[in-house]
């Protein structure tokens, strides 16, 4: 799931890896063209996947930090199932502008599982049915934790998927965007749920992940 603020920290150092990565990739395509002809009963039907996003967290920040891998698996040319779990640190609402300057009383580390559906309706354009049950662990600016809320997270996700070899092995890139939003917060603590009240539980978002397949 990518529905995280953005802030300046996380869009500088996407934007470096994310030029590093295509142009490792662009290489790879020069020594062998990718072929959407390719003979499915060929394909990798398992990968590993996560958000290039994550980098951001190699960053040392105490405001934030972002972690997600996946497991997918084709089970046939059109569809997959994936399966992740993830980690995610947070000091504002998640609907907030990255050029907001609200803050939580402290933070919130989320952590939860992700279960997706990805659907292939034309070539390698796709669609994602995601949902991500999370626990919510509320601290306060001394750090101590002063509850545990729940959040059902869902999210749709438009895409399409480039198949590219990074140092000889088969990787892909997914661009897209997503809308996420949380049908469910519970148990959220006083001090936070007042500034949650006056933001969206909604939030559009880019989409750019990188996987392996094996």
């Amino acid at each position: 799931m990518d529905a995280i603020k953005f802030n300046t920290k996380i869009i500088i150092v996407t934007l470096i890896y994310a030029t590093a990565i295509l142009a490792i990739a662009q290489n790879g395509y020069s020594q062998k063209a990718v072929s959407f002809k390719e003979d499915n009963s060929q394909e990798k039907k398992n990968y590993l996947a996560t958000s290039v996003f994550v980098l951001s967290s190699l960053i040392p920040d105490d405001n934030t930090f972002f972690f997600e891998i996946d497991y997918g698996r084709r089970l046939n040319p059109k569809n997959d199932l994936i399966v992740g779990v993830n980690i995610y640190k947070y000091t504002s609402p998640m609907s907030a502008s990255w050029s907001d300057p609200v803050t939580y009383p402290g933070h919130v580390l989320s952590y939860g599982v992700v279960l997706a559906y990805q659907h292939y309706f034309w070539k390698k354009l796709f669609i994602d049915q995601i949902i991500n049950p999370l626990l919510l662990d509320y601290y306060d600016n001394t750090k101590n934790k002063t509850g545990t809320g729940f959040m059902v997270l869902c999210a749709t996700r438009i895409g399409y998927h480039f198949d590219i070899s990074l140092f000889k092995k088969p990787f892909y890139l997914e661009v897209g965007g997503e809308y996420s939003y949380w049908p469910y917060n519970g148990n959220v603590p006083d001090n936070f749920k007042i500034i949650d009240a006056q933001y969206k539980s909604y939030v559009p978002s880019p989409v750019l992940q990188v996987g392996y397949k094996f």
